[in-house]
């Protein structure tokens, strides 16, 4: 009877574990600056303060993405339906290592994109942010942090650390 009941608390805690493990959205998109690489969070911060100062009321609409996410946008206007939108397989976009935000504009309670970005665009030079503005496919609300080391090294240094957020000195 004991090492029935042995069994049985065994088999409730390994229950409770797996119940209450939180599950990885393999499609993660995330719009938190907490989600962004370390190094980058605090000039994210500023940026969009800095744009609030200027009268831009942004929103940040996406920040780190998932190497799933990232093919599924890839196969859209390839092998799934709709217009293509992006260029970059997994491993080839700085939202894969929490390097790159999406902005929406918030003008009279609405997104709206038809805004004079060239302010913006200013403002996120200052803290080493490239535009996606100047892009062969514009993505105007799009700004990245590009490092010193590239992205074929920065997907190499997470498949090989096992980390999101690869070291970028």
């Amino acid at each position: 009877m004991k090492q029935n009941s042995v069994y049985i608390v065994a088999a409730s805690i390994v229950a409770a574990i797996f119940l209450l493990k939180p599950k990885r959205n393999s499609m993660l998109k995330s719009n938190k600056i907490a989600d962004l690489h370390p190094a980058i969070r605090r000039k994210v911060e500023l940026f969009l303060k800095d744009a609030k100062a200027a009268g831009y009321n942004l929103v940040l609409a996406e920040t780190l993405r998932s190497y799933e996410l990232q093919q599924a946008y890839y196969n859209q206007g390839r092998t799934t339906p709709g217009d293509i939108i992006t260029d970059a397989k997994p491993g080839e976009s700085y939202h894969n290592f929490g390097l790159a935000f999406d902005v929406a504009p918030i003008v009279n309670g609405r997104l709206n994109y038809d805004i004079n970005w060239q302010p913006l665009v200013s403002l996120a030079k200052q803290y080493g942010f490239t535009w996606g503005g100047t892009f062969r496919r514009v993505d105007k609300p799009h700004f990245e942090y590009r490092p010193k080391v590239s992205l074929k090294q920065l997907a190499e240094a997470r498949a090989r650390n096992g980390t999101i957020y690869p070291d970028i000195a």
